[in-house]
């Protein structure tokens, strides 16, 4: 992924990408320069003019015979740059020299996975028009509305909805972008999802559901939204732990957050009292209307008895 010019080893040509220098550019590659130089980590000079959208740099890279599918150590492609950083012309440019919106890094990010990382909302939707795969997986599961949510990044998933993205979504372990969202507190986020259709109670491989990741975040707001949808307050992981007990046991979690979920847990358990007491009333209710039934029916057929024994007789 793209990390500041100065944090990298360049050549000259590197540099003169990312700077839009087209002049130095021409000048290096007629002194011998390949267009195509790789510095230590496998970054090319049209990876530096797409992340800083230098698009003239680029026409110049492409026309003296740089690659625009070249890929760093990590697989990344100079779209996967563009599309993170939000340089929606230069990527709009790649895609036209013959870039793959489907190309992927060595984790399976796809360039739609980083824009959705980043909120690229303009990239999104470019990536989306050309093709990309909207709910194309990297290896460990994650769809891009995954990593939007991860990163709180409600324009983002609001735009991945938009075009059709799963909102349930199970990553290899089972988690749901709500999930992340949950985890990651922003109310505006969890309440997307849930307008959206995402389950309240969605289980991951260990049981949790997104409440128990509010919880041990103490995230309140994310709590908030959850409980207002119907999320099971005394729902239980692997080891019978309901989200109150992981928030118990967190660092993380904030006075207010364990105020708000004990109050909820014990308006959970007043409720769940009062509809036991309904039961059991009902279910003696139930029974003596039986025995009043049986009562009557028995007393009919005793009088039914007596006048076929009169008319008999």
């Amino acid at each position: 992924m793209p990390k500041k010019k100065e944090a990298f080893q360049l050549g000259d040509i590197h540099e003169a990408a990312a700077d839009g220098d087209v002049a130095k550019v021409k000048q290096l590659v007629g002194l011998g320069a390949d267009p195509n130089e790789r510095n230590e980590e496998d970054q090319t000079p049209m990876h530096f003019a797409a992340v800083e959208g230098q698009l003239e740099v680029m026409r110049t890279l492409i026309r003296l015979g740089a690659q625009v599918e070249s890929k760093t150590l990590n697989g990344g492609t100079p779209l996967h740059w563009a599309a993170k950083e939000g340089a929606d012309e230069a990527l709009e440019k790649l895609i036209e020299a013959g870039a793959s919106v489907h190309s992927i890094t060595k984790d399976g990010w796809t360039p739609l996975h980083c824009a959705a990382n980043e909120g690229q909302i303009l990239a999104i939707d470019a990536l989306i028009k050309h093709g990309a795969k909207v709910d194309a997986r990297t290896n460990v599961g994650w769809t891009a509305l995954h990593e939007a949510a991860y990163n709180g990044k409600v324009d983002g998933m609001n735009a991945l909805l938009d075009a059709g993205a799963a909102v349930d979504a199970e990553s290899n372990d089972k988690r749901t972008p709500l999930h992340f969202a949950a985890a990651q507190g922003t109310g505006d986020a969890v309440e997307l999802l849930l307008n959206s259709g995402a389950q309240v109670d969605a289980k991951q491989k260990s049981g949790s559901t997104p409440l128990h990741y509010a919880a041990e975040q103490g995230k309140v707001e994310a709590i908030n939204a959850l409980v207002a949808k119907g999320a099971d307050i005394e729902a239980k992981q692997k080891g019978g732990l309901t989200p109150l007990d992981r928030a118990e046991k967190s660092e993380a979690c904030s006075t207010i957050a364990l105020t708000l979920l004990r109050e909820l847990q014990r308006k959970a358990e007043v409720v769940k009292a009062l509809q036991e007491k309904t039961m059991s009333e009902q279910a003696v209710s139930d029974a003596r209307l039986a025995k009043s039934v049986a009562q009557k029916a028995s007393k009919w057929k005793d009088q039914t008895d007596m006048v076929k024994h009169t008319l008999t007789d």
